[in-house]
């Protein structure tokens, strides 16, 4: 096999097959409720969650070896929420793709592969849960239940937000994207109570599954585990203000009554060999659609990781 073959086919190899070098990279995650004047801003949140997604540092004790310390900050990182995977392609609506012929064909191809690529890690890993020819899969994704827990979840941490309630966003969110929350939080005038109402929009198009992977994860997390992210495009109408606690009076310019599409990433970490399903959790929410270009750049990034790693120099 000719060395351009070789880097085509090291290129082609499925993310969720090498999963470790998921660490090196994350993807921003933009408040979905950055708008509010309490929230930061959509430029802050996304730099900190960069700095904090690359890797949890802890205090490592006295009687722990290095080892023992990086096998902790592993675990820690990926039932925190991880990285987002890298390769994920959150398809735009249909009428979005037709500028150009080219531009058509090529942007709904990649998709296409994509989702093969995604449908296959999951069909792989159903199959070798069946422990013989004339058994069911013990693996259920449950992917129909998937759209409307986005939904609920992403009521539940807003409304969370607004009543400033810290405890459910830890427990419903993932450790960086709860951090942003809660910082918002603390910053919140005391004399000022936040309101906050959603209804979300059931149609044909929302809300809708727009990708469903899977990942293995390290073994440091102390079992046998992958990892799942799906996200949902949800639509919501969304109405904000600030009342004075003494008086009930509103806080003038601080209405918000807006109609949104968001995309809401979740995350379930599960046992691969007792096939328990773990809990949806909210890693956070993504600017929008996957563009042709970021997802290139994507594929380019993937590609010289796993050249890196099979040893090849593209320079030689």
């Amino acid at each position: 096999m000719s060395q351009a073959a070789t880097r085509r086919l090291l290129a082609a190899q499925l993310a969720w097959q090498q999963p470790s070098h998921l660490a090196r990279w994350t993807r921003p995650a933009a408040g979905h409720a950055a708008r509010y004047s309490s929230m930061p801003s959509a430029a802050k949140m996304r730099n900190e969650m960069m700095q904090d997604g690359r890797v949890y540092r802890i205090k490592q004790k006295p009687e722990e070896t290095l080892s023992q310390n990086q096998a902790k900050s592993i675990a820690m990182f990926y039932m925190s929420g991880g990285p987002l995977f890298p390769g994920t392609f959150t398809a735009m609506p249909f009428s979005e793709t037709l500028t150009s012929p080219s531009h058509f064909l090529n942007y709904n191809w990649l998709h296409l592969k994509a989702y093969l690529s995604d449908v296959l890690a999951l069909l792989s890993l159903k199959l070798q849960s069946i422990p013989g020819w004339t058994s069911r899969p013990r693996w259920k994704f449950k992917r129909a239940q998937i759209a409307p827990t986005a939904v609920a979840l992403h009521r539940e941490v807003l409304e969370a937000f607004a009543a400033g309630d810290g405890d459910t966003i830890r427990k419903r969110c993932s450790r960086s994207y709860a951090a942003k929350f809660i910082a918002a939080i603390e910053r919140r005038k005391p004399q000022e109570q936040m309101h906050f109402e959603m209804s979300s929009s059931r149609s044909l198009f929302y809300p809708k599954l727009k990708t469903h992977r899977i990942s293995k994860i390290p073994p440091e997390v102390g079992f046998s585990a992958v990892m799942e992210q799906a996200v949902v495009a949800v639509k919501t109408r969304q109405r904000a203000w600030k009342t004075l606690k003494k008086g009930g009076k509103v806080v003038p310019g601080s209405e918000r009554d807006q109609e949104r599409v968001e995309y809401v990433v979740l995350y379930r970490i599960s046992n691969s060999e007792t096939y328990k399903l773990g809990d949806w959790h909210v890693w956070g929410s993504l600017d929008g659609p996957t563009t042709m270009e970021s997802y290139l750049e994507d594929l380019a990034m993937i590609e010289l990781e796993q050249l890196e790693r099979a040893g090849w120099n593209k320079k030689k």
